[in-house]
């Protein structure tokens, strides 16, 4: 239990250094300390993945990394979609898949802000339907206001 609270504390730090700072070695760090303290967390191996594919650019390791969040905690909400995010990297352009990625993390958390604003961004740009984004869209910055990518992509 204290090393799945200490893994749950510093991913949670990591991903606002990740957010907030762009701080790459740092969040990197921390992450390697959560797995360190609980090897199976599957939070620490989603935002590694984020990190891995949106910092470093690695997209194999970064599905690596999202698949075996995704063995531990099937239901989790964010390492979905970070995984839908890097099944549309143009390295992989699996458009189907990240969809149905979308779809799950929406299904099991149906207010999470990151599922509803990945999903909303896929419906916009490959769907191309503008009142189905914009309601998705819309509910996440209801959710939270500051969400830069959702109010960035609202009309």
């Amino acid at each position: 239990v204290e090393g799945l609270r200490t893994a749950l504390e510093l991913t949670r730090t990591a991903e606002l250094l990740n957010k907030v700072h762009g701080e790459t070695r740092e969040c990197e760090e921390l992450l390697a300390a959560a797995l360190a303290a609980e090897p199976e967390s599957a939070g620490a191996l989603a935002v590694l993945g984020l990190v891995t594919h949106t910092r470093r650019k690695d997209v194999g390791e970064a599905e690596r990394l999202l698949r075996r969040a995704l063995q531990v905690d099937p239901g989790h909400a964010d390492a979905l979609c970070y995984y839908g995010d890097v099944l549309l990297d143009s390295t992989r352009k699996q458009y189907a898949a990240a969809e149905e990625l979308f779809t799950r993390a929406l299904a099991a958390q149906p207010d999470h802000v990151t599922a509803l604003t990945s999903y909303g961004l896929y419906v916009q740009e490959f769907r191309k339907e503008n009142e189905v984004a914009e309601r998705l869209l819309t509910k996440a910055v209801a959710l939270d206001p500051q969400h830069p990518d959702a109010l960035s992509h609202l009309g």
